[in-house]
């Protein structure tokens, strides 16, 4: 059996920024971006990834490990206050429709991460646990 070997563990929060002109996203489709921020408990910088599919791999009961495949860009690496800035609402001008406002990135959940290599292979593993919310709603789920 291959060890697991602890790489980094820390704070990991999850986020999302709906679509220009929809104030409540109701479904994925509604979304512009998925978020994943990644706080390590002992560096001073963390990581800001770009989630492609807008959600994570499906959890199955009773299976070990997803067999999905997703893709995540890591987007910015900065101190955390830089990140968070990042997070907030952008104004930009396009020439067809003006001033527009990207809204802030709405949190849909937080919790504690860690990465995981295996000893005798290159693979990685990012497993968290959610400690809020307490009781996973919608956007947890979809």
């Amino acid at each position: 059996m291959k060890k697991l070997l602890t790489i980094e563990q820390g704070q990991i929060g999850f986020f999302y920024r709906s679509k220009i002109d929809v104030r409540c996203p109701k479904t994925r489709s509604d979304i512009q971006r998925f978020y994943l921020l990644l706080l390590p408990d002992k560096a001073a910088k963390g990581r800001l990834l770009v989630v492609g599919k807008k959600r994570l791999p499906q959890i199955i009961k009773g299976k070990s490990k997803s067999t999905e495949r997703e893709w995540s860009l890591v987007s910015a690496v900065a101190k955390p206050e830089r990140l968070g800035d990042l997070l907030r609402p952008e104004k930009y001008r396009t020439d067809t429709k003006g001033e527009r406002t990207v809204g802030e990135a709405i949190p849909a959940g937080e919790g504690r991460y860690a990465i995981f290599i295996k000893e005798d292979d290159d693979s990685s593993m990012l497993v968290y646990e959610l400690k809020s919310p307490k009781i996973p709603g919608h956007a947890q789920k979809e």
